[in-house]
């Protein structure tokens, strides 16, 4: 697509090229969640209080998670601008970089977590039967961050090179393999223990180790390794590696932040009881399952923007944001108005409790509405982080998580209001993103960052 602006022509990627890059993110995003779906799903049937903590101990893993993914981000975006640039053989060298340094950060959260969980939790969960199922989750779910860790590195990889197909199939070996020992170790299936919260957390890291195994087996046949420098000899110079530090570590505590901030939400709400807590888990799992087209446009936007800016067209940026945040909307709308349309047949799913799905109809509504305004958000967000501009990224994460505490605070512990009211939350912390994203990316001062 040809743009004329202010006497330039710009060439921005065609709706086919973003939907190529994007679309297997998406159809392996879903393949993924199906994880967590399959996990409330499966954990509903067996209790309340091991799907309250199965919602505690998989969003503490999911921040652990984020800072794995948090680095392979700043890697993926230095990888696309080194395409941008026409500098392939240096691509081999940021991925081995950024795996030698996710695996060390994996030991760091391993050793730490396995320290210091169980005494630091069992003075904040009240209830003494959720915190003793969430520890016993969360001890058997830590040994997988090391394949996490490993397959964010090579998330970073496929869709810094726009190669995204490999996404896709390997999300899907992850859920397929999920599935089927949850199934056999949830519920004790054809001579295997019946395991209940236990055999969730062990399917998952099954899942996560095939998951890893598939990446190492097919990237020769994806990836030319000789083009990319794969394996050459090489001195990694420190100034290959201050440049993936300076990018991913703003990025690292801008996603912790966002995720501790979602994560002192559930806390909040435990507070509540295991009732609201079960809501709570059903809601979080519709929405996220539903963000997922964002996410995967939101990745596309920050490769776009890095590769683009890579080839000197720093003017197309906020156009091409622009072009993917509407993609975004269409993709998002498109889920959204069936699953309003069809709520009750979506909260069956989780649920067959007529009270449950009742009482969770208000939250469900208000995250319908989040989600739009989350597709627009998303992508001038992700914008600002592909221009390399990490500090300010970080900057405006934690504005947005201020005001999404203090409102937390006030709305839930000071003035006791309904749980859906607790989650309008969502929505003014999207508007708040999206507002500093696009002034910070209208300002320009972003056009000098060099990475």
């Amino acid at each position: 697509m040809i743009l004329l602006q202010k006497g330039k022509t710009l060439a921005l990627p065609t709706n086919k090229e973003i939907w190529k890059l994007t679309y297997p993110i998406i159809l392996g995003l879903f393949a993924e969640n199906i994880i967590g779906v399959t996990d409330t799903v499966f954990l509903a049937r067996v209790g309340e209080i091991q799907l309250g903590a199965a919602a505690i101990g998989s969003t503490f893993y999911i921040i652990l998670f984020i800072i794995g993914l948090g680095f392979s981000i700043g890697t993926q975006i230095i990888i696309s601008r080194r395409l941008g640039e026409k500098k392939e053989r240096e691509v081999g060298g940021v991925f081995e970089i950024s795996v030698i340094f996710l695996l060390l950060i994996a030991v760091i959260v391993f050793v730490l977590v396995k320290l210091l969980f169980s005494s630091v939790f069992v003075h904040i969960l009240s209830s003494r039967e959720i915190f003793e199922q969430t520890d016993l989750y969360i001890k058997i779910r830590i040994w997988g961050v090391f394949f996490t860790f490993l397959g964010c590195a090579f998330r970073a990889l496929y869709t810094g090179i726009f190669r995204t197909k490999i996404l896709m199939i390997n999300a899907v070996i992850l859920a397929g393999v999920n599935i089927v020992f949850a199934y056999l170790l949830i519920f004790g299936k054809f001579g295997f223990p019946r395991m209940g919260l236990e055999g969730a957390a062990i399917a998952t890291v099954i899942a996560e180790a095939v998951s890893v195994m598939f990446y190492i087996l097919a990237s020769p046949r994806f990836v030319d390794l000789k083009k990319f420098g794969f394996f050459r000899s090489k001195s990694y110079n420190f100034k290959v590696i201050r440049t993936i530090i300076d990018v991913s570590g703003f990025i690292i505590l801008q996603s912790v932040i966002s995720l501790v901030s979602w994560f002192v939400f559930f806390l909040v709400i435990e507070q509540r009881g295991q009732h609201q807590l079960a809501i709570t888990n059903i809601i979080r799992s519709v929405y996220l399952f539903l963000m997922i087209p964002g996410w995967a446009f939101s990745s596309a936007t920050s490769t776009m923007v890095s590769n683009i800016i890579g080839k000197g067209e720093r003017d197309a940026v906020i156009p091409l944001i622009r072009k993917i945040s509407f993609l975004c909307f269409l993709s998002i709308i498109v889920l959204v108005i069936p699953a309003f349309v069809f709520h009750n047949a979506v909260l069956s799913l989780y649920t067959s409790d007529a009270l449950l799905i009742r009482e969770s109809l208000p939250s469900y509504y208000v995250v319908m509405l989040a989600l739009v305004v989350f597709s627009i958000t998303i992508n001038f967000f992700n914008g600002v982080t592909g221009t390399g501009s990490t500090r300010v990224s970080l900057l405006i994460e934690l504005a947005g998580t201020i005001l999404y505490l203090l409102f937390v605070y006030f709305v839930i512990l000071v003035f006791n209001m309904p749980l859906e009211v607790a989650w309008v939350t969502e929505i003014q912390y999207f508007i708040v993103l999206f507002v500093i994203s696009y002034i910070y990316l209208k300002r320009g001062s972003w056009k000098k960052k060099i990475i």
